[in-house]
């Protein structure tokens, strides 16, 4: 049976643990974007020196609009690169080919606050995508496509001191639906036949076709 499902409300973004002075222009960038409606000049120079002392994993601010919170977020991805081209490909691998409003409507995806970044081909086939792909064997041609891990190869390229986000959030697909694992829950949830639809259902923290295998 199907189950409509809340998803994350993405008002609080997750944030590491940092030494002191990375500390301090992570905690300079939330005030002033609390402050502020948009983010100012000030803000992305406190990004800017943020970038400089601590360049890996990606940081960017995200305007309000995008998620629909009160003011704009500092979004920190779980993945030390996120590369755009690596989640293209994924989706690919479903049969799909992405137009250039797909691609746009990817991006947004991207910087949800869950932090996710695209699946590397060399992790396509781990033990916990077969794993979930035989859990849910009733989905024929299940493929990830975001995730919000931190990989083994990965640790050594974090900042001293760095305490990893947990994982939240995967998106996974078959060649008709996009689907979002959500970890805490271990729950396969129906987030639309289109990336569009994805973007609009996780703005709105719900997916409306529910819980896979209820």
């Amino acid at each position: 049976m199907l189950q409509n499902a809340d998803l994350i409300v993405c008002e609080s973004s997750q944030t590491p643990d940092l030494d002191q002075e990375s500390k301090r222009a992570v905690n300079q960038i939330n005030i002033l974007l609390k402050t502020q409606p948009e983010p100012s000049d000030e803000a992305q120079a406190a990004l800017n020196e943020l970038q400089a002392l601590f360049p890996v994993p990606p940081t960017e601010i995200v305007k309000r609009n995008v998620w629909g919170t009160k003011t704009a977020k500092l979004l920190v991805n779980n993945h030390v690169k996120t590369n755009f081209a690596d989640a293209l490909s994924n989706i690919k691998l479903t049969g799909r080919n992405p137009s250039p409003e797909d691609e746009e409507w990817l991006r947004l995806i991207l910087t949800h606050c869950s932090g996710w970044s695209a699946m590397g081909p060399s992790h396509i086939k781990d033990p916990w995508v077969q794993y979930i792909q035989a859990l849910f064997s009733h989905l024929p041609g299940l493929v990830p496509i975001l995730d919000s891990l931190v990989w083994p190869e990965e640790l050594d390229q974090l900042p001293v001191r760095y305490s990893l986000i947990e994982p939240s959030f995967f998106l996974l697909a078959t060649p008709e639906t996009y689907y979002v694992f959500d970890l805490e829950g271990s729950g396969l949830y129906c987030a639309g036949q289109s990336l569009e639809e994805v973007y609009l259902r996780m703005k709105e923290s719900r997916y409306n076709d529910g819980k896979e295998g209820d």
